[in-house]
């Protein structure tokens, strides 16, 4: 907000090649913050990410729109205003998140035990356990990853191109689901062939699909906690965690 305001000094003492270059540094800044603001509004967070084109090509075009640029300017500092302030998350927010997201990868681990004592094929536990594993340290690999690479200085202004791969893997995942919810129609007429198939695969000593099953539900929980986190990283207070530990 103190770069908008800026800008609009700028434009308003006929600096606009000073204003536009801010309204650069805006662009560049949104990424720091983009997160905080998706967390609260994703009106908000669409409406920037035009409107800050829009000011940017106001100020360069021939002839130079002053009047649109402070318009557009205006209305950024106006619903920008609405969401600004001290937004903090505590020690509540973070362990609802990590509970939620575990109590579901939880539930499946749960599922695939009990179907090896059933079965008494209990010794072979350490499949699950293993998947269960490699499911933890792939999200913790996948949390740096993201921390490296989704940031400022790699990307530069490049925000783009992160929305854009962002929407292909999201659009590839909304197919997959819908083709596994529609595999999954009939549910109780496949029960008993998909226990057979459990059977069989416990008769040949192949417990590789059941750790790998136990592994994707705790990757697809541990993804998910990453991302929420990454949202609400920025306004955690660190106080707030030192006090309660």
């Amino acid at each position: 907000m103190a770069l908008l305001d800026k800008a609009k000094t700028q434009i308003k003492n006929g600096d606009t090649i000073s204003a536009a270059k801010t309204m650069d540094t805006f662009r560049s800044s949104w990424l720091d913050v983009e997160g905080v603001v998706l967390t609260q509004s994703k009106k908000v967070y669409d409406d920037v990410e035009n409107d800050m084109v829009s000011a940017k090509a106001y100020l360069t075009v021939k002839p130079i729109q002053k009047d649109k640029a402070i318009k557009v300017i205006d209305r950024m500092h106006g619903y920008l205003s609405l969401i600004a302030g001290d937004t903090s998350y505590g020690i509540t927010d973070v362990l609802t998140i990590i509970l939620r997201e575990g109590l579901e990868a939880l539930l499946v681990v749960i599922a695939l035990l009990e179907f090896l004592k059933k079965s008494g094929q209990e010794d072979k536990r350490t499949w699950i356990y293993g998947g269960v594993g490699i499911g933890f340290i792939v999200s913790i690999t996948l949390a740096v990853l993201v921390k490296v690479l989704f940031t400022s200085g790699t990307f530069g202004n490049n925000n783009f191109l992160i929305s854009g791969w962002t929407g292909v893997f999201a659009a590839v995942m909304l197919i997959y689901v819908s083709y596994w919810l529609h595999s999954k129609s009939s549910t109780t007429a496949r029960k008993n062939q998909i226990e057979d198939k459990g059977n069989q695969s416990l008769a040949k000593g192949s417990l590789f699909s059941l750790g790998f099953l136990a592994f994707l539900a705790v990757f697809r929980e541990g993804t998910e906690t990453v991302l929420f986190y990454i949202g609400i990283a920025s306004s955690i207070k660190l106080t707030n965690l030192r006090s309660y530990l």
